[in-house]
């Protein structure tokens, strides 16, 4: 499956939530130049055929669609920190009817236009032969403009019941009213840690960059890739700069899918920025896995541009990273809905590694988009933090970095609620 031309596939949910959290203490904080977090309270019903799985491997089932309708209002929620209760499970012949109750944070791309209400309307039947039906009855009326190859493993990424052109059976849907409530963890004015990147007097970038099309030698990723090197020469051309391979063309491409930019800068501080293009990271070998693992052990900021390939790429990314004891760093994964799918594997593994550490925030901050990312703009997103970052002697607070990120994607971050750093 594909997303719309040019647009980053979304990553699968992994659901990862449990009745007994709360999604105010467990899902970090939340700030956005554009975007406000809100939480959704919710009544769900579904009836299903699956037979095997957790309560919330189920019911992940029918929350995935809540993307789609969500995306349709310029939000998206965070799957991985929903808060479920009140699951019951009842046999209806071969089926099985689930009930239950939800809160779920949700980014909304509004800072002052926020509902007080809202409605979701969900497919009630996800047996297989309901969810075929139901795609081949509403993947032309009922889907993004654009959407294509539409089939029952995509419908919900692209599902937007809220349209003109949409009509669908009343009879098939769940409507939950929900009850919309600011969330207390929404921060502003947070600054990146620019002391912790700098206590060393070296600032390390990584930036991954997968194709749009795997084999190819010529596609919008590589595209960004290239663009991307040549911003970050040129942001670096007023100092003395060195490359890795020497001799670099204007088009790196697949011919240098690893460059190195290294500058000194007056005062003997350096900054040093690695581009890794990959086919996609998901199928990656041990080479790129082995370069990436050493470069992300040392990197102040970390950046994933391209494919999420259904959370495959982004799952292996972070699965391969190996991080230092009390080293701070940025990762910003850059595709779409990224905000959706994102689970709380980086700040564990982050947590386990620092004992002062046990929301695993502190030496962490995550940047996500609420809304899909352009290809055509990810060079210049990774980039705004870059320049940001490297510009020490005049540091900007997140919102404000923010800005220089295409609006359509609407940037957040998270894990920021503990930051110390003030001019």
């Amino acid at each position: 499956m594909r997303a719309y031309p040019l647009l980053a596939l979304p990553l699968l949910a992994t659901l990862a939530c449990s009745s007994s959290s709360s999604p105010e203490t467990d899902d970090g904080a939340f700030s956005s130049n554009q975007a406000t977090l809100l939480n959704f309270e919710f009544d769900g019903e579904f009836v299903t055929d699956t037979a095997y799985g957790t309560d919330e491997s189920i019911i992940e089932d029918q929350l995935l669609f809540t993307i789609g309708e969500l995306n349709g209002s310029r939000a998206v929620g965070r799957l991985d920190a929903v808060t479920l209760s009140k699951v019951t499970r009842t046999r209806e012949g071969t089926n099985t009817r689930i009930k239950y109750h939800a809160v779920l944070p949700v980014g909304w791309g509004s800072k002052t236009s926020l509902p007080k209400s809202y409605e979701f309307h969900l497919p009630n039947d996800l047996t297989t032969k309901a969810r075929n039906a139901f795609t081949e009855k509403y993947k032309h009326d009922c889907v993004e403009s654009g959407a294509h190859d539409v089939d029952t493993s995509s419908l919900w990424y692209y599902y937007r019941p809220s349209l003109d052109s949409c009509a669908i059976d009343e009879a098939e849907l769940t409507t939950s009213t929900v009850k919309v409530t600011k969330s207390k963890l929404n921060t502003s004015g947070k600054y990146p840690e620019f002391d912790k990147i700098w206590e060393d007097d070296s600032f390390n970038v990584v930036a991954v960059f997968g194709k749009y099309e795997k084999g190819t030698t010529s596609d919008v990723g590589i595209s960004g890739y290239n663009n991307f090197i040549n911003a970050a020469k040129e942001e670096l051309k007023a100092y003395r700069t060195e490359t890795t391979p020497k001799s670099l063309p204007v088009s790196a491409g697949v011919a240098n899918p690893d460059v190195e930019i290294r500058a000194t800068l007056g005062d003997g501080r350096t900054i040093r920025i690695n581009a890794l293009l990959v086919d996609e990271v998901s199928t990656a070998d041990r080479k790129f896995f082995s370069r990436y693992e050493a470069l992300s052990t040392d990197a102040d900021l970390i950046t994933y541009n391209g494919h999420a390939g259904l959370g495959q790429n982004v799952r292996a990314l972070s699965a391969h990273g190996k991080f230092k004891k009390g080293k701070y760093a940025i990762v910003f994964m850059n595709g779409c809905d990224t905000f959706a799918y994102v689970d709380g594997s980086l700040a564990d593994a982050r947590a386990r590694l620092n004992p002062d550490d046990p929301t695993g925030t502190k030496y962490l901050d995550f940047v996500t988009n609420v809304m899909p990312a352009y290809f055509s703009s990810m060079p210049t997103a990774s980039m705004a933090l870059v320049h940001a970052l490297a510009d020490k002697d005049s540091p900007r607070t997140y919102d404000e970095i923010f800005q220089d990120v295409a609006a359509n994607q609407i940037v957040v971050v998270t894990g920021e609620e503990d930051n110390t750093f003030t001019p």
